[in-house]
């Protein structure tokens, strides 16, 4: 499926409802992916004000220090994904009421309407995983291992 299918399915959404089977359908298209599938999804939100706004967030929980968080979103016509490692500041992991992106761990995909949904998941999940990467490699991991380990923790 590509983009532009749900684009249309959201600009034809007149009701909260409406937005609800558009976020469940998002939803279902990216976690096809194999990267993704096994993630907890959580902070899902689907609204009417001018147009449809949709959101939810897979996260990877890597302790409970780190958590990478993919958002794939459709608001104002157009769909993107947020892809950024938090630090969570209290240490309760998804728990955590305090948290701080990383630096240089935030990234924003703007999503071509001609893309397929499944193109973007393995995008937004290969984003992810360098971020992972980079957290292990910053503790002096040599690259090659970090990022093999970072691609195993994701290969559920």
């Amino acid at each position: 499926m590509k983009i532009n299918a749900l684009l249309k399915q959201a600009s034809r959404c007149k009701t909260d409802e409406d937005a609800e089977q558009l976020l469940d359908r998002l939803q279902q298209a990216f976690a096809k992916s194999r990267w993704l599938k096994h993630l907890s999804v959580t902070n899902r939100e689907a609204y009417i004000e001018d147009q449809a706004i949709v959101r939810f967030e897979f996260n990877h929980e890597i302790s409970e220090d780190y958590v990478v968080m993919i958002q794939p979103q459709i608001c104002d016509g157009e769909c993107s994904v947020i892809i950024q490692t938090n630090r969570m500041l209290d240490r309760l992991g998804m728990s955590s009421q305090h948290w701080e992106v990383m630096d240089g761990m935030d990234e924003l995909i703007e999503c071509d309407p001609e893309r397929r949904v499944c193109d973007v998941a393995i995008r937004s999940a290969e984003l992810a995983i360098m971020q992972h990467s980079l957290l292990i490699k910053s503790v002096g991991v040599p690259e090659t291992i970090a990022r093999k380990t970072a691609k195993a923790c994701w290969s559920n």
